[in-house]
């Protein structure tokens, strides 16, 4: 689980940090390596290769200290002579939630020494007191990614996200009501952001594994237990109840994820071709879909176009997001062509449909 964390902690989970000094004497070339440890980092390549990363790109690695985290530097050090990268560095968020945060931080930095990889470390600010930690946590995580591929010049960010991630991923967007194929759970790769999850096929047990052959130690987070989180509440709670129901249950999310990153990337593709006949004001935060489009599009289609332009207003205008039961109730006015309406999202963005189309725009600074 990334690094969205509470405060407090006891002596006891301090002793769960480990120092420079645990670490080996030396890390193995890839070739030396045992041989459970090559296989996971070859089954790694084929993963990196299939999103895209070549020879010549340079790597930032996310890396909090835990096992899935460590793992992920490890198997990159591992590759980088290999996949002939240019650069492998990493960047480690201090959150300041927890007393431990700073040690592990420090093992952070002493583990890319061991490693042979430049470590960027960035300390966050969160606000303790308001709702919502895990949200801020994340978005200030994502902002320190954003600018720490702009100060290493690096073409993609790694997180260590994994197959135990993936499923509690798809049941959190279940209990959401998101809709398909979003329902398949993150993306192993993030365009926008230039991120990839290179390890979402990978189990958690075997990240562990892996680092044990190695001897190579990680930092346990105590807050991974704390069922006041929705995301430890379906890992500790929901799992284990839906695998009394169905042992299969594990393998039949996979299933799932897969399916829906085959329809992810035809949806998106389709969704883009549309787009381009459009007319997008960022100026005046409009975005336009002529009705000679909307109408020669299937429903499902339509549905993802009035997504994707209501997400760019909404970015562009810096607040705003989609509600599903508008734009369906959008969906039925214009099938009826009962224009012109207005329809009013949350944040300040409306629809407005019109016998030209529909125009997306943001209402509110």
């Amino acid at each position: 689980m990334p690094c969205d964390t509470m405060a407090g902690t006891t002596d006891m989970q301090q002793t769960m940090t480990p120092g420079p000094d645990d670490l080996p004497v030396a890390f193995p070339e890839l070739n030396k390596a045992p041989a459970m440890a090559a296989r996971l980092a070859l089954e790694t390549e084929k993963s990196l290769a299939k999103l895209g990363v070549a020879g010549g790109a340079r790597i930032l690695v996310a890396v909090s200290g835990g096992a899935d985290s460590t793992a992920l530097a490890c198997l990159m050090a591992l590759l980088a002579k290999r996949m002939h990268l240019a650069a492998v560095s990493m960047l480690t968020c201090d959150h300041g939630l927890r007393e431990e945060s700073h040690a592990e931080a420090v093992f952070v930095r002493a583990l890319g020494d061991f490693l042979g990889m430049p470590v960027v470390s960035v300390s966050l600010s969160i606000n303790k007191k308001a709702a919502g930690i895990e949200e801020q946590s994340r978005n200030a995580r994502y902002a320190a990614y954003a600018k720490a591929l702009q100060e290493t010049h690096s073409d993609w960010i790694l997180t260590a996200h994994h197959a135990g991630d993936l499923r509690e991923d798809m049941l959190l967007r279940l209990l959401r009501g998101t809709g398909w194929p979003a329902l398949g759970g993150m993306p192993a790769k993030d365009e926008r952001r230039r991120l990839l999850r290179p390890l979402l096929e990978t189990e958690p047990a075997i990240l562990r594994d892996f680092l044990a052959s190695l001897n190579i130690p990680h930092c346990e987070d105590a807050s991974n237990l704390d069922t006041r989180y929705a995301r430890n509440r379906i890992r500790h709670e929901l799992l284990p109840r839906l695998e009394e129901e169905n042992k299969g249950i594990s393998s039949s999310l996979m299933d799932l994820a897969r399916l829906a990153s085959v329809d992810r990337d035809f949806f998106e593709a389709e969704t883009e071709k549309a787009l381009a006949h459009c007319l997008l004001s960022e100026t005046e935060k409009t975005y336009f879909l002529p009705m000679s489009l909307l109408v020669s599009l299937p429903q499902a289609i339509r549905l993802r176009l009035y997504m994707a332009a209501i997400r760019r207003i909404a970015m562009i205008a810096g607040h705003g997001q989609a509600r599903s039961s508008a734009l369906f109730q959008l969906e039925e006015a214009l099938q009826m062509r009962h224009w012109p309406k207005t329809f009013q999202l949350p944040g300040g963005l409306e629809l407005n449909l019109s016998r030209k189309g529909v125009l997306v725009e943001a209402r509110l600074e």
